[in-house]
């Protein structure tokens, strides 16, 4: 039987803290919900599924590299957890937008039928009125 890790944020964070010169990390957990909430006004349970979405890929081995062309791994991390939260909230507006394009046939659908059906009136007075008396 496989023994479960104990795996927390810190040790996943820790390639990519960027540590300053007296040694204090420049990039924390603490430090990206601020930023993703802060700054760029994220929702704070959007925030909240997209750093468990991309530290659980990291817990599963997603590795990041420093390039001259995308800056440094932590720069890059912060990024494509930027993005994970764009996805989210994408992915959550698209299913509001269905569901109330799904209500609205619903509600158009059932306002049609009773207006027809307050236009048609009962089934005695269409009879009456073809039997009306000229």
């Amino acid at each position: 039987m496989e023994e479960e890790k104990e795996v927390n944020f810190t040790t996943l964070l820790e390639p990519y803290c960027e540590r300053d010169k007296d040694g204090v990390p420049k990039r924390t957990v603490e430090g990206q919900i601020k930023w993703l909430t802060n700054r760029h006004h994220l929702p704070r349970d959007v925030v909240d599924r997209a750093i468990l979405q991309v530290y659980n890929e990291l817990d599963e081995g997603k590795k990041f590299e420093d390039s001259e062309a995308n800056g440094t791994a932590g720069h890059q991390l912060d990024r494509y957890l930027y993005d994970v939260a764009q996805d989210i909230i994408k992915q959550s507006v698209k299913k509001q937008a269905k569901d109330l394009e799904d209500f609205m046939l619903k509600f158009k659908k059932s306002a049609v039928e009773k207006y027809v059906a307050s236009q048609r009136g009962s089934v005695w007075k269409r009879v009456k009125a073809v039997f009306k008396p000229v």
